[in-house]
This record gives C-alpha cells, structure tokens and sequence, in this order.
C-alpha cells in the first residue's frame, strides 16, 4: 500500500495524507488510523480537508479542561490523497472522564476521534468514530446514536506494539444536499 510521509512542513505548505496527532513520547497506547473517503460509487475522493481532533489517553481534550473540544491538544488537518487515502498517527483516545446527562440518565461518552470532512462539491461532514471493542458501546443509547448518524466503528487489530484500524468513508450527495 502506498502512503504518503509528511515531512517537516512551514505553515504555508498544504496538509499533507498523514497526520502525526501525537507525539512519540504521548503517553498512551499507540494507534495508526488508514482510511480511505469515498463517494456513493465508491470512487475515491480526492482533496478532501480532514480535521481530526480527540482526547488524550486519559480522556482529556486539554489538560486543564477535559471538555474543551475546540482547543483539543491533539487535533490537525490533512488532505486526502488522489486515492482518497488518509492515516493518522496517534494514541487510543480515553472515554470522557466525567458522565454526562443523556437519555434521562449519567452517561458516560465512548472514546471516539472526531473527523471533520470537507470535500470538494459535497457537503460538509462531522463524524465521531468509535471502538468496536468499548465496553461504552453495549449501552443501548449509544449504538443507536451511532447507527443513527452512520458513525464510524473501528475495528482495532494489534501490529507489533500498536493498535491499527482500516476505515472506509463514503460521502453521499443526498436528494436534501447541493454542492456549493
């Protein structure tokens, strides 16, 4: 498989395919995420702008504040490849700390990556990914959330001394959206 290096880039380069969230020394257990955006044909779509962010392995966005979801510590954009090909280099995200109220009781939320989709002639689109193997996700509520918004499920295998998971993403052009 043919995978495109980021290399030391200026802030003016374009993002690159791969995304280095974490750093080598980010406490947690490391995790490559390949994936592939597709459309209802499945083409590959290229360009795609990818924002991903999520919580460290102790379930925090930033040290100071775990639900501070637009400042995540770990968060970056890249962009598709002509393939529509995308990895990220991270650690596993934790579940949220702290429960919250949903569905008329405490919950707590799954470990999940955020990935922010804006391809080119679609409309934009937000997604959380989750692990197939979160015990979070035997609750009820959460695999209907999931399947109600068509969220992805990560299916993580191990290789050598990280986790890895494959992903395929298709974008559809529905009846009720117009490119812009």
């Amino acid at each position: 498989m043919f995978i495109l290096v980021a290399t030391a880039a200026s802030a003016h380069d374009p993002p690159s395919s791969t995304l280095r969230l974490a750093a080598p020394d980010e406490p947690g257990d490391p995790l490559v995420v390949e994936g592939r955006v597709v459309d209802h044909d499945e083409r590959p779509l290229a360009e795609v702008t990818v924002r991903v962010y999520q919580t460290d392995a102790r379930g925090y966005y930033t040290p100071e504040r775990p639900m501070d979801e637009p400042n995540a510590r770990l968060s970056g954009t890249l962009r598709t490849d002509r393939q529509g090909r995308f990895r990220i280099e991270t650690v596993r995200p934790g579940p949220y700390p702290d429960s919250v109220r949903l569905g008329g009781r405490d919950r707590q939320i799954p470990a999940h990556i955020h990935l922010d989709l804006a391809p080119p002639g679609y409309q934009p689109r937000k997604l959380q990914a989750v692990f197939a193997d979160d015990p979070l996700l035997q609750d009820p509520y959460w695999a209907a959330w999931r399947e109600r918004f068509d969220h992805p499920l990560l299916q993580p295998r191990t290789d050598g001394d990280r986790q890895q998971v494959t992903l395929q993403i298709e974008v559809r052009l529905r009846s009720d959206q117009k490119p812009p």
